[in-house]
């Protein structure tokens, strides 16, 4: 697992090129939009979206809601047990709150 918001933006490409090399599967952890914005380049295809906050640990539910045009359209969410394709989600918002 690479942690995004523990990670710089060298060592996130240093990584995502070991996992090319390994020929691993790797989930990459965003927190918020910034991460996921500077994380766009890797080529990881798991990403996942952590509802707490990495420095304060406040959880916000609304978090997924906000990192879904981030992910793939073929994402899978799991959301209070159940779950969505990132690709309609977006449009169903309001049925995840």
């Amino acid at each position: 697992m690479l942690i995004a918001a523990a990670l710089d933006d060298a060592e996130c490409a240093i990584w995502n090129r070991w996992r090319t090399i390994w020929d691993m599967a790797v989930l990459l952890e965003l927190h918020d939009e910034a991460e996921a914005e500077r994380c766009a380049p890797l080529t990881t295809p798991l990403r996942g979206v952590n509802n707490r906050k990495f420095r304060t640990f406040e959880v916000d539910l609304q978090q997924t809601i906000r990192l879904l045009p981030y992910l793939s359209d073929n994402a899978l969410v799991h959301y209070r047990k159940r779950h969505y394709r990132a690709k309609t989600t977006s449009a169903s918002c309001s049925n995840m709150a």
